[in-house]
């Protein structure tokens, strides 16, 4: 997955992954970028 913003790749969500779901409960899950806290849809 990568940061359409700042071009950060990381593995899907994951045990060490650093992307962190936010907005829980939303039709199309919203998940925030490690490195500048972007968020964006996950698929």
């Amino acid at each position: 997955m990568q940061c359409t913003q700042c071009g950060h790749v990381s593995d899907w969500i994951g045990a060490e992954s650093d992307w962190n779901p936010v907005g829980e409960g939303s039709a199309h899950s919203m998940y925030q970028c490690g490195q500048c806290g972007h968020a964006q849809h996950g698929r």
